[in-house]
């Protein structure tokens, strides 16, 4: 495949347009459509569908936010209206590998607890105004951990 920095380019593709491919089960080259490339890549590509969730919520004191994606990363975004004494949020019950829960406060909470059905680890027990915190789950494990 040296020879291909000697070829012009191409600016405008189309399904049956080749390129060069290194076939491992006979040992050489050999072209390939992009509509052939197009087609191995919709059967075994697959992306997660949930999309990010973003969740407002303008709590109270003595409020538990609940956490309502079991799918997919979740911004948890609350505006008290002032200052509260205690506060719980309540992560996703049944989370999947990986999801993320991103939490910003836009006022101060003096008393916070973070809890599950899962183990948390290092989740904040207070909140200065303005501040977030990330929370991540770890399936193999099962506990949410204190990212950032």
């Amino acid at each position: 495949m040296t020879h291909i920095y000697s070829l012009t380019e191409i600016d405008n593709l189309t399904g049956g347009d080749n390129f060069e491919v290194f076939d491992l089960s006979n040992g050489n080259n050999r072209k390939c459509s992009l509509t052939s490339l197009q087609a191995y890549m919709q059967a075994n590509l697959t992306f997660d569908s949930a999309a990010d969730t973003t969740q407002a919520v303008t709590p109270l004191t003595g409020a538990d936010v609940q956490v309502t994606s079991d799918i997919g990363n979740v911004y948890l975004r609350l505006s008290p209206v002032g200052t509260i004494t205690n506060l719980e949020i309540s992560l996703p019950v049944d989370p999947v590998d990986k999801q993320e829960v991103l939490v910003k406060c836009t006022q101060i909470v003096t008393t916070l607890v973070v809890s599950s059905a899962k183990t948390v680890l290092g989740a904040p027990v207070t909140l200065a105004a303005n501040a977030s915190f990330r929370m991540r789950y770890e399936g193999g494990g099962q506990t949410w951990d204190l990212v950032a």
